[in-house]
């Protein structure tokens, strides 16, 4: 899965408001390109965790659209270069809900894999991604409390920037894709391998 961000993203996260529950296409036809609605919790950390919900089948007529928790960003990496990994709910035409990661290091370019397929509207999945505790800057994904990765190094270490995001691409024609996620639980890990605390102070959304 193709996945950017826009340069007007930090202006997208300033501005989003915190109750993103649930997350949603903003009108019927969005902007062209990519658009994103979600949050930044303040609180850096060594990971991001959530309860991700998809609660209607989502309806793309170009591109994607998706629901994730991550870390990183274009820009993040080291020298100004791209890296990021995350985890979440895709969907493509015709798909239904795809539970997938995805991991953007220097110079190895996306890595994209699917996790599970077809998972059924309102299913909640717990999701994550976390520093090791053995190792700095080794990360895995975890779904509903098993690792789903191998440690994968990132050379930013754990200075990356934790973020809960619903996405749109319109795969370059004009569309109206819709979607809706529910982000329940998020949370930030205060140290390697865990210690997890409500981001923002906050629960439930």
């Amino acid at each position: 899965m193709l996945s950017r961000w826009p340069l007007a993203l930090a202006a997208v996260l300033a501005a989003a408001c915190c109750t993103v529950t649930p997350a949603q296409s903003a009108t019927a036809c969005g902007p062209a390109g990519f658009a994103y609605a979600g949050i930044q919790p303040s609180e850096n950390g060594h990971g991001i965790s959530a309860v991700l919900t998809a609660l209607a089948v989502p309806v793309v007529e170009s591109g994607h659209v998706a629901g994730w928790i991550g870390v990183g960003g274009p820009g993040q990496g080291p020298g100004g270069t791209d890296e990021w990994i995350q985890v979440g709910l895709n969907s493509m035409p015709g798909t239904g809900n795809t539970l997938y990661f995805e991991v953007m290091r220097p110079g190895s370019g996306v890595r994209y894999a699917e996790v599970a397929t077809d998972v059924p509207v309102g299913q909640a999945v717990r999701v994550a991604v976390l520093e090791t505790a053995a190792t700095s800057g080794a990360w895995r994904v975890w779904v509903d409390g098993k690792a789903v990765t191998p440690p994968i190094a990132l050379r930013s270490g754990d200075s990356l920037t934790p973020m809960a995001m619903g996405e749109s691409w319109d795969g370059g024609q004009p569309a109206c894709n819709r979607y809706r996620y529910r982000f329940q639980r998020l949370a930030i890990a205060a140290a390697r391998g865990g210690s997890w605390v409500a981001a923002g102070g906050v629960g439930g959304f």
